[in-house]
């Protein structure tokens, strides 16, 4: 996330969404290569189709992180989404 919100957000992302990010977060080195692009992207939409993705915000206060990574713990344990 932007770092804007006031507490910590840990939401599912729809597969769509989770697609559009997969994508923006990637890096090819080859963009001319279009078969690798199509295998990568085809990749990248089966993965979103078939594993919970997540997107995480917090506040960027660093006497903060703890409760960050106890929260993001928590919830891959639990399976439960955190707003």
């Amino acid at each position: 996330g932007e770092g804007t919100c006031e507490d910590i957000a840990i939401e599912r992302l729809n597969p769509a969404v989770a697609l559009s990010e997969l994508i923006k977060h990637s890096f090819i080195l080859d963009v001319e290569d279009k078969a690798r692009l199509r295998s990568h992207f085809d990749r990248l939409a089966e993965f979103a189709q078939t594993v919970d993705c997540f997107s995480l915000d917090y506040p960027r206060c660093y006497d903060r992180l703890a409760k960050v990574i106890d929260t993001v713990l928590a919830h891959s344990r639990s399976g439960v989404a955190v707003s």
